[in-house]
């Protein structure tokens, strides 16, 4: 999962600008040229399911990314009690699907979806031999990765999501950082959203409504002392918010 969002991180998946195209699926085949797993080119063992017509072999594909929406279960397999088919939509048009991908029913049951109540998102297929001396292919893990579906970019709860979606229909210029401090923009804290798109750069951080205001003053000093402006965003209700009318 790590690597994932950091191949989304580092070919700007994580920034949304009003009017430019995603291309994710060429992005993510685009910095798997660069990356090395278990002495593989990722490259070469990458599948993401794209356009409809394009199936992964089970003997090359070992990782496995296509979009899925949780509340569309796999279907039992036809003849196999033991397998299930996961419908996998394209990363790039959502609303179309490339493939049902055999995998193990346990697997499946095993899914990660994490503590979020997003129900799009990721769906990424980890397959490989079970030992050094193996040569069969086996399904080894499947995890979920929740996602806003207009932008597909990653969020850990459903105020991002809302948040992502607010300002998707504003049409503004904005990035969520998905891991690491790796850029100045990060500071020492990962912050929610960044607005790129005013003067100076606002960040925006999604808080509880009880969040204690002391903490929330800390924070403010700390971005602004960098020379951003700050937001501290409940989703709950328009009126009261601090900054609300840089959203609005």
């Amino acid at each position: 999962k790590s690597l994932f969002l950091t191949m989304l991180q580092e070919y700007k998946v994580s920034e949304y600008r009003p009017g430019g195209r995603r291309n994710i699926s060429k992005r993510l085949y685009k910095i798997a040229e660069i990356i090395v797993v278990n002495k593989m080119r990722l490259q070469d063992i990458l599948y993401v399911a794209s356009f409809a017509g394009r199936w992964p072999r089970i003997d090359k594909h070992f990782f496995i990314i296509g979009w899925g929406n949780r509340k569309i279960r796999a279907k039992p397999h036809p003849t196999n009690p033991k397998l299930v088919r996961l419908p996998l939509f394209s990363v790039d048009d959502p609303k179309i699907l490339v493939a049902e991908v055999t995998i193990l029913k346990n697997v499946y049951d095993r899914c990660d979806h994490g503590e979020s109540n997003v129900n799009t998102g990721y769906y990424l297929l980890f397959r490989g031999p079970v030992g050094k001396m193996d040569t069969r292919t086996v399904d080894r893990q499947l995890c979920f990765v929740p996602a806003e579906e207009k932008t597909r970019i990653p969020v850990e709860n459903e105020w991002e999501e809302q948040l992502i979606r607010l300002l998707f229909e504003q049409k503004r210029h904005f990035e969520k950082p998905l891991i690491g401090n790796v850029t100045e923009l990060f500071l020492d804290a990962k912050p929610n959203i960044i607005l790129h798109d005013t003067d100076p750069k606002t960040i925006i951080e999604v808080v509880d409504t009880d969040q204690n205001n002391s903490y929330l003053q800390r924070k403010q000093e700390a971005y602004t002392e960098k020379g951003f402006r700050f937001i501290a965003w409940s989703g709950e209700r328009k009126e009261g918010i601090q900054g609300w009318n840089i959203l609005s």
